[in-house]
């Protein structure tokens, strides 16, 4: 229940608090200026998840799935500076994908029918945002890769 709300409950009121304010427009956050706070402070609540909430000796899996979204989110926030937009939605699914892939190697669980819904999801979310015109080809390739490759990163850890 502490991760949902860290990482679901929270980010909802703060955007809601930001597009009061007029920081943010929508909840897509199309300009690259409008990315900056939402993943600052995004940043900061995985932090304190990865530091209060879980364990890396009781959730190994948990901590360095989040240690990943980190990478991941920083290595957002960072493009943000080089003027660099990229598919926050690719990027969370790439992860989230990995991850179950992970688990189920691990645990040696059969979870392919999972792994084939992240597959047809990430698919269908990359053909949406193309279909939108909210993304380049290249920015949803790059949202994929920042999103995989930590999550390859930190596979040594716990795998």
């Amino acid at each position: 229940m502490a991760i949902a709300i860290m990482t679901l409950f929270i980010p909802i009121v703060f955007h809601f608090l930001l597009k009061t304010l007029g920081i943010v427009s929508s909840p897509f956050l199309r300009e690259i200026r409008e990315r900056n706070w939402p993943l600052l402070f995004y940043m900061l609540l995985l932090v304190v998840t990865l530091h209060f909430v879980l364990n890396m000796y009781d959730y190994p899996e948990l901590y360095y799935f989040f240690m990943g979204i980190l990478f991941s989110t920083v290595t957002a926030w960072f493009l943000i500076w080089t003027k660099i937009k990229i598919s926050l939605h690719m990027m969370g699914m790439a992860g989230t994908s990995m991850f179950i892939i992970a688990l189920s190697v691990f645990y040696n669980l059969d979870l392919i029918y999972t792994i084939s819904f992240l597959v047809a999801a990430t698919g269908l979310t990359a053909t949406s945002r193309l279909h939108l015109k909210a993304h380049s080809p290249l920015e949803l390739a790059l949202g994929y890769f920042i999103g995989l490759i930590p999550q390859i990163f930190v596979l040594r850890f716990w795998l």
